[in-house]
């Protein structure tokens, strides 16, 4: 027994030792177990830590967007800012291209323009040497033909006509000489202002083009910042993600370590359970302390255990939100990533509506030179067409000439052929009714023809000025190219100084250099288009010239024609004037040989005023400015007595004319009475025979009714020479005007010619003290424009007077034409009413018809006259 007992207390002991080892080791784990709360609660601490670093991290990655998105709205404004500058630098470089192409063009055309009126200048002082020298001629064989001027009066006459015919030719080529110089003048007066402004401009546009490249600069510095701060912003984002795995794969890392740790615990938990369970069946008493020291341990456990629970709730859904936040960043970086490539595609869209507009503007381009030249083309045609015309009109004036030659052969046959007074009267009434409605055709023909020309001109110096301005603006593009390749060197000095310096921008020099090369392509491009527009209007010149030679031509030939029947028209005039008594011609003789004597002294007197002008710019010094204002004086009274002696001149023609119209009148009225007398005779000595004839005897009454219409008739011949004498009278008293106006005029010249003398006398003194000094020819040619611009003012008074005055002389011409025409009319009808019906009742009638006829036409008069 005692064995027993010892065996006994020895397993216990034993069990005692075992238990206690247990409880150690339970402790130990107690203790393994503290240990690892508080390296849990340490990496809870952490991990909470972690967390408020992610949630920091997360709300600087929030500012950081914020940021971004605040800086990418700047970006955006300065894009939006860029695009505009980029725009404006577009428009700004197309004006610039436009203006340079314009300016050119303009100078190209002021420089063919000036070669062309240095040429037609050239041209025009030959024309006028060959002229002056004709009228030379001309003036010699003049004064040679005075000493016959008696005996050949129309060979005088068609001489003046020749003369003042060149004279007027003379005239209107020093008009077209003045004009051109004035014209060159002012076309370099133009050219000189539009080259300064020309400058101007590319100077302003230099500096435009300066800013606008230290504005692509900032630009370019700014979108390198921006793309360096966009790589930031991508590293940071980058750097984030890669935390935000690292932490996710750490943060896993632990939790696959817990539910390890948790699944051990729940193993030895159930082994501990189950021994405990055996142990505590076998030591129920001993164990008791030890059950109430587990039991405490489990209920601490649960706690740990429902913390531990909770703790993975939390950390479960602060994962969840941080996965949801990661998300959200992610969401925001794919809407920031889709609007930067929205952003890019659509700078890519504005680039390539940029690109389209340039194309299109390039094709508008091309079809305004395609208009322009279709424009030129159909001018072209109706140029042709006008020829065309031009050539009909000349071959339908042939035609008529030939015709009028016909009529004027018809008439004189029907003149020497004319035996009794009714052939004579309804020849001549017929084939003249048939002449002035030819006249009157062809004048409205020829009036048609002249403004056909005058169109055809006109659109010809439309095409010039068309073609001028082309010029002008191939100039102005010449100019414009030679400055940009002026620019393009400054910018290849500047390009290898910076590649000097900065050796590290290789791409901006590449670029640059691209840009040379496209400037170069563009230079040749535009130099070739240069020079075959330059060719294009040489070939457009050339025809336009040729054109114009041919209208000149076709114009002299026409005004060559004119002449022809105007002298036609003055020879057959003059034959009539031979009939008149010569008194008349004397004296209107007399009146042209003074005013052609004026005219030579005059001529005279501008060789001197030209001569006094060049030698008074000799002189220098204070007199000089008194001789100018002496000489300035004296030119003027000199152009009033000019005008004057041309007013006189104008005068005299017109009442020398009016005289002739008058006097032809007289005749013709004559002519009419003497045929009404003789016709009158006719029918009484008719009348006489048939009544012999008859019966019964005539009455008393018939014969005073005879009487009275006799009567009639002859009161009716005394009114006509009354108004006739009245009208010789008043033409004298004008003539005696006329003598008083020669009278005063020849003391002007008087005076005239002493104040010349005076004059030369001053400047062979003046010249003899200064001796010879130099003058430009600049001068010379301004002072001769000057003196030929006044002529040529004068001339053109002169002209236009003419003109009227030779209108009013056609239009009485074919008035009196048309009365007598109406006259004969009514003759022929009288007489053949008379001839078929010979009675008293019927003569009667007649005369009183005459008379009305007469009294119609005598009120005409009147009113004309008044």
């Amino acid at each position: 027994a005692t064995r027993e007992k010892e065996v006994h207390r020895r397993t216990e002991k034993e069990r005692r030792i075992k238990l206690e080892e247990k409880v150690r080791e339970m402790e130990e784990a107690t203790r393994e177990k503290e240990v690892h709360r508080r390296t849990e609660k340490e990496r809870r601490i952490k991990l909470e830590e972690k967390v408020r670093e992610m949630e920091d991290e997360q709300q600087k990655q929030k500012e950081i967007l914020a940021r971004a998105m605040e800086e990418r709205r700047r970006l955006e404004d300065r894009m939006e800012e860029n695009e505009e500058m980029k725009e404006q630098r577009r428009r700004l470089e197309t004006k610039l291209k436009e203006a340079l192409d314009g300016e050119r063009e303009k100078v190209m055309r002021l420089e063919e323009q000036l070669i062309e009126k240095e040429k037609e200048l050239e041209e025009q002082q030959e024309v006028l040497r060959i002229k002056e020298e004709k009228l030379k001629k001309m003036e010699e064989q003049r004064r040679v033909m005075e000493t016959e001027r008696d005996q050949h009066l129309l060979e005088e006459e068609k001489r003046r006509f020749r003369v003042k015919e060149l004279e007027d030719e003379k005239a209107l080529l020093s008009a077209e000489l003045r004009r051109r110089e004035k014209e060159v003048a002012a076309l370099r007066v133009e050219v000189l202002n539009e080259k300064d402004k020309a400058h101007k401009e590319l100077g302003e546009k230099q500096e435009e083009l300066d800013a606008l490249r230290q504005e692509v600069k900032e630009q370019r510095e700014k979108e390198e910042e921006l793309k360096g701060f966009i790589n930031k912003v991508t590293a940071l984002r980058e750097e984030a993600q890669r935390e935000k795995e690292v932490a996710q794969e750490k943060f896993q890392e632990e939790l696959l370590k817990e539910e390890e740790w948790r699944s051990k615990e729940q193993l030895n938990s159930n082994k501990a359970q189950e021994e405990l369970k055996r142990q505590m069946e076998e030591v129920h008493q001993e164990l008791l302390r030890s059950k109430k020291e587990v039991s405490v341990l489990k209920d601490k456990l649960d706690d740990e255990i429902r913390v531990k629970k909770e703790e993975q709730d939390v950390l479960i859904k602060q994962k969840e939100e941080v996965q949801e936040e990661l998300r959200k960043a992610r969401s925001e970086l794919t809407v920031f990533t889709e609007e930067v490539q929205r952003e890019k595609e659509q700078m890519k869209g504005a680039l390539t509506k940029v690109e389209m507009e340039v194309v299109t503007l390039r094709e508008d381009v091309k079809k305004e030179k395609l208009e322009s030249q279709e424009k030129l083309e159909q001018k072209k045609e109706e140029v042709a067409v006008l020829q065309q015309e031009v050539q009909k009109e000349s071959r339908r004036r042939e035609k008529v000439q030939e015709e009028l030659r016909g009529m004027q052969q018809s008439v004189q046959q029907m003149e020497g052929s004319q035996s009794s007074l009714r052939t004579q009267v309804l020849d001549l009434s017929h084939s003249r009714e048939q002449a002035w409605q030819e006249v009157r055709e062809k004048e409205e023909e020829k009036q048609t023809m002249r403004e056909d020309l005058k169109v055809a001109l006109e659109e010809v110096m439309d095409l010039k000025h068309l073609l001028q301005e082309s010029h002008i603006e191939g100039e102005h593009l010449k100019h414009t190219i030679e400055e940009k390749e002026e620019e393009v060197e400054r910018v290849r000095e500047e390009n290898q100084q910076a590649l000097r310096k900065e050796v590290e921008r290789t791409e901006e020099v590449e670029e640059l250099r691209a840009r040379i090369k496209v400037l170069e392509t563009r230079k040749r491009e535009v130099m070739g288009e240069l020079e075959r527009k330059a060719e294009a209007e040489r070939r457009w010149m050339s025809r336009v010239e040729e054109v114009e030679q041919e209208q000149e031509r076709k114009l002299k030939d026409l005004h060559t024609e004119i002449q022809m029947l105007r002298n036609r028209q003055e020879e057959v005039e003059l034959k009539k004037i031979k009939e008149e008594p010569l008194e008349n011609g004397t004296e209107h003789s007399q009146v042209r040989g003074l005013l052609e004597e004026h005219r030579c002294s005059l001529s005279e007197q501008k060789v001197e005023a030209d001569g006094l002008r060049r030698s008074r710019e000799v002189q220098s010094g204070g007199g000089r400015a008194e001789e100018e204002k002496e000489v300035t004086s004296q030119l003027r009274e000199k152009e009033q007595i000019r005008r004057l002696l041309q007013q006189k001149e104008a005068e005299v023609y017109s009442l020398t004319q009016r005289n002739k119209d008058l006097e032809a009148d007289r005749d013709r009225i004559q002519l009419v009475l003497e045929q009404t007398e003789a016709a009158v005779i006719g029918y009484r000595s008719r009348l006489d025979q048939q009544e012999q004839g008859l019966e019964a005897g005539p009455s008393s009454e018939e014969v005073g009714d005879r009487l009275v219409v006799l009567q009639h008739l002859v009161a009716k011949l005394e009114l006509n020479q009354k108004r006739l004498n009245k009208k010789n009278s008043n033409l004298e008293n004008q003539r005696d005007k006329l003598k008083r106006d020669r009278d005063t005029l020849r003391d002007t010249l008087r005076q005239m010619e002493e104040e010349r003398w005076r004059l030369r006398q001053q400047l062979t003194h003046s010249s003899r003290s200064q001796g010879s000094a130099t003058t430009t020819e600049a001068d010379q040619l301004c002072s001769t424009v000057r003196e030929l611009e006044d002529q040529v003012s004068h001339l053109r008074l002169s002209l236009a007077a003419d003109q009227q005055q030779r209108m009013e002389f056609i239009e009485q011409s074919s008035r009196n034409s048309q009365w007598l025409l109406s006259l004969r009319h009514d003759l022929t009808d009288s007489l053949s009413t008379v001839t078929r019906h010979p009675v008293p009742s019927v003569l009667e009638s007649e005369t009183q018809r005459l008379d009305r006829s007469l009294r119609d036409e005598e009120l005409r008069l009147s009113l004309s006259d008044s």
